[in-house]
């Protein structure tokens, strides 16, 4: 299983905190501005996906990353909590 966003080009002027704007290049692969809507999440069979279009830059992923987390507030708290602190986390994402 994958967890998938979508991605609209019909929302590239969105303020949501649930919102990243891509704009559209070669390294990305998308033909028009478009916006990632993180509180969309959704698993999929990795057998539905059907090739890869292109890729994000790390500064695009921090972006998708900090909305996943408005998208999903309990996130924050374990933040907040210091999850990231424990060894099983620093092991599990080798931070």
């Amino acid at each position: 299983m994958l967890e998938v966003l979508p991605i609209t080009t019909k929302r590239s002027d969105s303020t949501l905190p649930t919102h990243v704007t891509i704009n559209n290049d070669e390294v990305n692969g998308l033909k028009y501005v478009s916006t990632i809507e993180a509180e969309g999440k959704t698993p999929i069979n990795k057998f539905q996906v059907r090739r890869k279009l292109g890729k994000l830059t790390d500064a695009q992923l921090e972006a998708v990353a900090e909305a996943m987390v408005y998208a999903t507030p309990i996130v924050l708290k374990a933040f907040n909590k210091g999850v990231q602190e424990t060894q099983l986390f620093q092991k599990l994402y080798n931070t």
